[in-house]
């Protein structure tokens, strides 16, 4: 349904995988967020490794917005490669 929306549109859809978004840091890329299922209640966390803090659900969608983007970490990684 998305897809036929987004066509309607004039958009163009960019699908994104939302694995692991939760715990990815939308500032350094790194997976340093709550994980498992106790992690599910913690809305708050601070990444460790650049000390960013985060809402977990805004975090999230920044992360999959940059991946949609074509701005994700990993996407950098590869084109420096």
């Amino acid at each position: 349904m998305v897809d036929y929306k987004s066509k309607t549109c004039g958009r163009q859809l960019e699908p994104v995988n939302s694995r692991e978004t939760t715990m990815t840091c939308s500032v350094c890329g790194a997976l340093t967020g709550p994980r498992g299922l106790s992690g599910l209640k913690v809305r708050q966390w601070v990444c460790y490794a650049c000390g960013a803090d985060h809402d977990r659900d805004i975090n999230s969608a920044v992360v999959v917005l940059n991946a949609g983007l074509g701005m994700s970490h990993e996407r950098k990684a590869a084109k420096v490669a």
